[in-house]
């Protein structure tokens, strides 16, 4: 696939899609093998849109499709990863998806759970923390530099 990541020689810029899906106080989450815990979502392809995004990284990584997703937030993120900087523009839609217990990306890469709203202090990007009460209602924008 063609990612939207350009590399330029002061960082790399990224297009990123993810998922808020909340369910009985509980948020659907993706963890690492490194232990940084986020949204479910990935980048985006050359031509796709962040709708089309959304909706394939979820199919991918859960084996569900998101139902009813409403285009939320968008966060610009600046942050380090191993000395290199990167600048990422990331659309956060909310949805709903078919509950189980076990979802299909549960692998060596990242494995899909459930979180508890109140450990949401944990995700990365920090400025996620932030989402937690906002309106869910009207489009939010926040800038994080982690």
């Amino acid at each position: 696939m063609n990612d939207l990541t350009l590399k330029t020689s002061e960082g790399t810029l990224n297009i990123r899609v993810a998922a808020w899906i909340e369910k009985e106080g509980h948020l659907l989450v993706s963890i690492f093998p490194d232990g940084t815990i986020s949204l479910p979502g990935g980048r985006l392809t050359f031509s796709e849109t962040t709708l089309a995004g959304i909706c394939r990284e979820i199919l991918e990584e859960t084996g569900e499709a998101l139902i009813e997703p409403k285009l939320w937030a968008i966060i610009e993120n600046f942050f380090l990863h191993k000395q290199a900087s990167y600048h990422e523009f990331l659309y956060i839609y909310r949805g709903t998806i078919a509950e189980q217990t076990h979802y299909a990306r549960n692998s060596q890469e990242q494995s899909i759970t459930w979180l508890s709203i109140e450990e949401i202090d944990t995700l990365k990007p920090t400025c996620l923390q932030k989402l937690r009460f906002a309106d869910t209602t009207s489009l939010i924008h926040l800038i994080n530099r982690d």
